[in-house]
């Protein structure tokens, strides 16, 4: 198959390609992917504005993004979120959102501070989600399920943001390149 997109499923004790899932299209743009407890992986497109399931059984559903346009709409980050919904971050025709999917195929928009931009998106073991602020300000932010959103302060000496992680300490780990590269941690 070239010039598909795949998604390939290795096991873990031999490391080897078991199943490769043919999308059958090749502009589908997969930009994060995700596990849930209920064994499916999720997987946000960023041509079509879309996120899709993938079970043992085969593809999933697929649910297009509100005011998702096709290679219009940039899904940035997706994690599995403690009230059992897929959440992520996405820029669309009316702005940069943070949003969740609910096992329904529901959508719902979540708030976000002004000028805010979260790439990267977290679950913590403190019941809320966690992301990067690369925004106007550069800030690492908890937000609540129920919307409730605190920031905290990074170095000024950091002028991008990257990854962010749930670290073996429980505190949030993120990197950025700036500053000839650093690695912050943000105990909580």
């Amino acid at each position: 198959g070239q010039g598909y997109s795949y998604v390939v499923k290795v096991d873990s004790a031999t490391k080897v390609s078991t199943t490769a899932y043919n999308t059958g299209d090749s502009r589908v743009h997969y930009t994060d992917i995700t596990a849930t407890p209920d064994g499916k992986v999720w997987l946000v497109d960023g041509y079509y504005g879309r996120i899709g399931s993938l079970s043992s059984s085969g593809v999933g559903p697929s649910y297009r993004i509100p005011n998702a346009a096709p290679n219009n709409s940039y899904p940035n980050s997706l994690a599995f979120g403690p009230d059992g919904k897929v959440w992520f971050t996405v820029t669309t025709t009316s702005g940069r959102k943070l949003m969740t999917l609910a096992s329904d195929g529901t959508f719902a928009q979540q708030t976000l501070p002004a000028g805010a931009y979260a790439p990267q998106l977290v679950a913590g073991k403190d019941g809320a989600m966690w992301a990067t602020n690369d925004g106007t300000t550069k800030k690492i932010g908890r937000i609540t399920t129920s919307g409730t959103v605190t920031e905290y302060n990074v170095p000024a000496t950091i002028t991008t943001l990257n990854d962010l992680v749930l670290g073996p300490d429980e505190a949030m780990w993120f990197t950025s390149n700036g500053s000839n590269g650093t690695v912050g941690r943000l105990g909580y």
